[in-house]
């Protein structure tokens, strides 16, 4: 039995140093955290001077969505501007979903990076912003097609977007 209790004890021990014997290696195909931070001061830069190209249609989209959010800022109980709000929220996601590849990119080192996210920001705030304070279905967010007979947006919310009529 003592023996039993050695050989088990002295393999748990192996067991739970097995790794630090053998660490794992970094995999050249992913960026660390700090090359992904420069990656994105780059981008920055490169946007700020022309040379990151923003794709047609998602521009299109994302331009659409950033000025149904500010004319319902300005009128936010009209019903039409929710709905159009919604609809511009739900055809850029959906759009998105569909070019799933990387269409805009940029080479950095001979590094693909993918760049949408830069120019997805503000409309990405927008998104979030119209989601916490309830006009946003979870339909739109998913980029399926707006339905104007849904649950108005619950009474008790404060933000961008509140009706206070």
């Amino acid at each position: 039995m003592r023996l039993f209790v050695v050989v088990a004890l002295g393999l748990l021990a192996l067991w739970l140093f097995w790794p630090r014997l053998y660490p794992m290696q970094p995999s050249n195909q992913l960026r660390t955290f700090a090359q992904s931070r420069a990656d994105s001061q780059m981008l920055e830069s490169a946007r700020q001077s022309g040379e990151l190209r923003e794709d047609g249609t998602r521009r299109m989209l994302r331009q659409a969505l950033l000025s149904a959010a500010n004319r319902l800022e300005n009128s936010p109980c009209d019903k039409s501007l929710q709905l159009a709000f919604r609809k511009a929220t739900s055809d850029l996601i959906a759009y998105l979903r569909k070019t799933r590849d990387r269409v805009e990119t940029y080479t950095i080192d001979g590094h693909v990076v993918d760049a949408s996210a830069i120019f997805n920001a503000a409309a990405s705030d927008v998104i979030r912003e119209g989601s916490m304070e309830g006009i946003l279905q979870p339909d739109d967010v998913a980029g399926r097609p707006v339905s104007s007979s849904s649950h108005p947006p619950p009474a008790d919310r404060s933000g961008r977007y509140v009706c206070t009529g």
